[in-house]
């Protein structure tokens, strides 16, 4: 169990490797993207499906970030909105806590950002279950990401560690932010994602 994430980070490094100048264009297009705001959840989406490309041995490269964000445009605001709403509820409740003269206001402060981290994990797990899922259906890809993250707790806790490793490692040079990380980040939940269900006897072993 403590050494699968490290297998999902291999293979999801070993699809960039493969594939590395289209993924560099990619990453650098997508980053640029975000910057407007209003292409930055559809872009986020294209990552994904181009994720989900590369974990089945497709090359599309550019190419895919492109019909991603397209074809998955109003979806993804609407799993923007979801969580814009999510978020700002939950700032709301930690604001609130922080400010409460109690010691239990401390502890329910804690619990919020837990759920928070909890949700974003599930999201973690949502996304790339929305691309290999042949009805594209959001809520159920939410509901999927949430049982796989119950099912693999300890799994889930490497993984988050790992993605913390990535991102803080990413947020001191810069450089890999625009050339490598959301791409990355995006593989390793598609591999992650095989994985456990191969793991847990719903699919193949990846290749």
């Amino acid at each position: 169990m403590l050494i699968a994430p490290f297998k999902a980070l291999g293979l999801a490094a070993r699809d960039i490797w493969d594939d590395k100048a289209s993924v560099l264009l990619v990453n650098m297009v997508g980053v640029m993207a975000c910057l407007t705001v209003i292409f930055a959840p559809p872009v986020i989406f294209g990552l994904a499906y181009t994720a989900n490309r590369l974990a089945a041995g497709e090359s599309l490269g550019l190419t895919a970030l492109i019909q991603g964000g397209r074809k998955y445009f109003v979806t993804s605001w609407l799993w923007a909105v979801l969580n814009l709403v999510i978020f700002y509820i939950v700032s709301i409740n930690i604001s609130f806590y922080g400010s409460a003269p109690a010691s239990w206001g401390s502890v329910m402060q804690y619990v919020f950002v837990f759920l928070a981290v909890v949700w974003l994990m599930v999201q973690f797990y949502a996304l790339p279950f929305f691309m290999a899922m042949e009805e594209k259906k959001p809520f159920l890809a939410l509901r999927n990401g949430w049982f796989m993250l119950m099912a693999s707790p300890v799994y889930t806790f490497v993984m988050l560690l790992l993605l913390g490793v990535i991102i803080l490692f990413s947020g001191m040079t810069l450089f890999p932010i625009l050339l490598i990380t959301p791409c990355l980040i995006a593989c390793l939940g598609a591999r992650a994602v095989q994985e456990r269900l191969a793991t847990l006897g719903a699919r193949q072993p990846a290749p």
